[in-house]
C-alpha cells in the first residue's frame, strides 16, 4: 500500500514540476524539489492530503504579545522596497518590551495592524527585498517571521495572496520549505475567518496566485473556512474563470458554499459572465453588433446636422443671407443646437469605435456613447423644430406644432426618471447603508464591487442621463417661449 502511495506521489510531483515549469516560476520548482525532512512524509510538496489533526496547522499563535511598534523609517524603507535602507536600520533582534525604542530598529517590530516587515514586503510584492532580508539578517532570524500573524491572524502568505503576487507566494513557499517550519504548515495556516491563502486568493479573483497554490498544495481546495465556503465557491463568486479552471483540476476539490449552496448554484444565481465559453462569445457578438449599428446612427445624425448648417431652413435672400437671421434669437438657438448635435454625434462615434477594441469594458463604452447619441438626437430635433416654427405666422399653428412635439417629450422625460432607476428592496437599501456606514464598510464595498462590477459606472450614467434630460426639457421650454 505504501509503495502505491509513493508511486502516486511521485507521479503527482512530476506533474506539479511540469506545471511549475509551464508557469516559469523557479522558486516554485525549487520548493517542489526541496528534500527537506518534515515531521510527516504526507506533508511533502505537493501537498496531496491534509492531516487528520486540524491543530497541526494552528498550534500556538505565532504572535508575540509584547512587541515594539515599528519605527517610521523602517516602515517607509520596507514600503519603498529599499533593501539597503532596511539593512542599515535593522539591528540584531533582542527581546524587548514596551513601545519606545532604545537604539536601532529590529525585526520583531510591528505596525498598528501587527504587520511585520515581511507582511509589508509580501503585500507589496517586493521579491528582491525579501530575498535580501534572508541574506543580511540570516535565514534563521528571517524565517522566524514566516509563521507570524497580524491582528487578523494572517501570515505574510495571506497578504501576498490577497494582493495577487504570484512570485512572492512562490518565494515564501520555497523559503518556508528550505528554512522555515515547512511549506505545508504555512500553506495550511488559517486566518481569523478560517481562510487559507487559497481561500483569500480565490475570493479576490487572483488567478495567477490560485494556479501557484494549486501546484504546491492541491489538497487545500478541499478545505472550507469557518463560514463553510470552499475556494471553488469563492472563485465562482469572484467571477474568475482561470481560478475556477485551476481548482476543478483536483478531483477532491470541495464545492461547498453558503447555506447549503455549491459552486454551481453561485454560477447560476450570480450569472457569472464568462464561466461558459458560449455565453462569453454571445455577449461579445452582441456588443460588436450593437456598437456597429449605433455607430451608423451616429454618423447619419452628424451628416444631417452638418448639412443643415449649410442649408438653413427658410432659404436665403437675394444677398445670400439666411432668412432665419431676421429672427436673431431663433437663429442663434438653431446654430447652437445644431452644433451640439454635430459634436455629440462625433463624440459618440469615437466612443463606439474605441469601445469595440476594449473587450472587457465594451458595455461601459456603449452606455456612455448612448448618452451622447441621445444628446445629439434631441439637439437636432429641437433645432429643426425651432427653425420650422419660427417661419410660421399663425400663433395658433405654432402652439399646435409645439404641443405635438413638447408634450410627448415631457412625458418621456418624466418616465425616464422612473425607468432608469432599479426597483429598490429593503435588503438592497440595508446593504448600501451598511456599505457606507458599517464598521466593515471596506469589505462590503469589495463585496458589492464583485457582485455588481459596473454599479459605479451605471450610477454615473444614470445621474448624467437625468441631468441631460432636465437640461433638455428646460431648453425646450426656453425655445418654445422665444419662438412663440
Amino acid at each position: 500500500m505504501e509503495q502505491i502511495l509513493d508511486v502516486e506521489f511521485a507521479e503527482r510531483r512530476e506533474e506539479a514540476l511540469r506545471k511549475a515549469k509551464d508557469l516559469g516560476d523557479k522558486n516554485l520548482q525549487a520548493a517542489l524539489c526541496c528534500a527537506r525532512t518534515l515531521p510527516d512524509d504526507a506533508l511533502r510538496l505537493p501537498l496531496l492530503q491534509l492531516p487528520d489533526d486540524p491543530e497541526y496547522f494552528h498550534g500556538e499563535a505565532a504572535q508575540i504579545v509584547e512587541r515594539k511598534f515599528m519605527c517610521s523609517e523602517l516602515y517607509r524603507a520596507a514600503l519603498s522596497g529599499s533593501a539597503q535602507q532596511v539593512q542599515d536600520l535593522v539591528a540584531p533582534s533582542v527581546p524587548t518590551t514596551g513601545t519606545t525604542h532604545q537604539g536601532g530598529c529590529s525585526l520583531d517590530e510591528v505596525t498598528a495592524g501587527r504587520n511585520t516587515v515581511l507582511h509589508v514586503a509580501a503585500g507589496r510584492g517586493l521579491v528582491a527585498l525579501v530575498q535580501q532580508l534572508f541574506v543580511f539578517v540570516g535565514h534563521e532570524a528571517a524565517a522566524a517571521l514566516l509563521p507570524y500573524v497580524n491582528s487578523r491572524s494572517e501570515t505574510a502568505l495571506h497578504r501576498a495572496a490577497r494582493a495577487g503576487r504570484p512570485k512572492m507566494v512562490a518565494l515564501l513557499i520555497r523559503l518556508a520549505q528550505e528554512h522555515g517550519p515547512g511549506a505545508a504548515v504555512l500553506l495550511g495556516r488559517k486566518n481569523s475567518a478560517g481562510d487559507t491563502a487559497l481561500h483569500v486568493a480565490a475570493r479576490h479573483g487572483r488567478e495567477a496566485v490560485v494556479q501557484v497554490l494549486m501546484v504546491a498544495a492541491p489538497a487545500l481546495s478541499s478545505t472550507v473556512n469557518d463560514a463553510g465556503l470552499s475556494p471553488l465557491y469563492l472563485a465562482v463568486m469572484s467571477r474568475s474563470v482561470d481560478a475556477v479552471k485551476a481548482l476543478v483540476q483536483w478531483r477532491h476539490a470541495s464545492a461547498s458554499g453558503y447555506k447549503g449552496q455549491n459552486a454551481l448554484h453561485a454560477a447560476v444565481l450570480h450569472s457569472a459572465d464568462g464561466i461558459t465559453p458560449w455565453q462569453s462569445k454571445a455577449i461579445k457578438e452582441w456588443h460588436e453588433k450593437t456598437s456597429k449599428n449605433l455607430g451608423i446612427v451616429a454618423v447619419l445624425i452628424a451628416t444631417v446636422a452638418l448639412s443643415a448648417m449649410f442649408n438653413v431652413p427658410g432659404g436665403y435672400d437675394s444677398g445670400g443671407a439666411a432668412n432665419l437671421r431676421s429672427k436673431q434669437v431663433t437663429y442663434n438657438a438653431f446654430l447652437v443646437l445644431d452644433t451640439v448635435a454635430v459634436a455629440a454625434s462625433v463624440i459618440s462615434t469615437m466612443l463606439l469605435t474605441y469601445g469595440r477594441g476594449a473587450a472587457r469594458s465594451s458595455a461601459a463604452w456603449i452606455c456612455l456613447a448612448l448618452i451622447f447619441l441621445w444628446v445629439a438626437l434631441m439637439s437636432m430635433v429641437l433645432a429643426f423644430m425651432a427653425a420650422v416654427v419660427s417661419g410660421l405666422d399663425s400663433t395658433t399653428t405654432k402652439g399646435i406644432i409645439w404641443s405635438i412635439f413638447a408634450l410627448p417629450f415631457a412625458f418621456l422625460v418624466a418616465l425616464s426618471f422612473v425607468w432608469a432607476v432599479p426597483a429598490p428592496t429593503f435588503t438592497s437599501l440595508c446593504l448600501v447603508l451598511r456599505a457606507l456606514t458599517g464598521e466593515d464598510r471596506r469589505r462590503m464595498r469589495r463585496h458589492i464591487g464583485r457582485r455588481f462590477p459596473l454599479v459605479g459606472f451605471y450610477l454615473l450614467v444614470m445621474y448624467l442621463f437625468w441631468f441631460l434630460n432636465a437640461v433638455a426639457f428646460c431648453l425646450t421650454v426656453y425655445v418654445i417661449v422665444t419662438t412663440i
